[in-house]
């Protein structure tokens, strides 16, 4: 067993997880057991810079690092292999460094498509994104999910 992990966060699928590992800034299959979590730490993914968080989008793992990048993992196999994409996001370098949460929405099983929606405390808004035809990104510019409070007028 594995103690003292820097884990950051973790996302459950229905045959294995992955874990952030922050302090060496890599992304660990994990087996899940009836009774133990084991890491089996033979296909890494790398990232360019630390991972923040995770989420599934269709058949992709998806990574978001310290600098706002956005990464896709997509398994190549049954094997564990696969490989890492950087995926361009409009408008991801001014985000901030204030991020909660990040998700997806599937939109066709078929083709791998899913809107991706981020959570923007600064901006009091949740940005959505809809992928391009061919799945290599999110190019559009985001709409805001929220109304953002007004003041009340006297």
């Amino acid at each position: 067993p594995v103690v003292g992990f820097g884990v950051a966060e973790m996302v459950v699928e229905v045959v294995a997880a992955h874990m952030v590992e922050t302090v060496a800034t890599e992304i660990l299959p994990v087996r899940m057991g009836v009774r133990l979590m084991v890491i089996y730490p033979i296909r890494r993914l790398w990232v360019l810079a630390a991972p923040v968080m995770l989420t599934t989008g269709g058949p992709d793992l998806l990574i978001l690092d310290v600098k706002n990048v956005l990464w896709r993992w997509r398994p190549a196999d049954a094997t564990g292999l696969g490989t890492t994409t950087k995926v361009k996001v409009t408008g991801s370098a001014e985000w901030g460094d204030d991020l909660r949460a990040i998700g997806t929405y599937l939109r066709d099983a078929g083709a791998g498509l899913y809107n991706f929606y981020i959570v923007d405390p600064s901006e009091q808004e949740i940005l959505a994104y809809t992928p391009a035809a061919d799945g290599s990104g999110f190019p559009a510019a985001p709409s805001k999910r929220l109304t953002k409070p007004s003041l009340p007028t006297r």
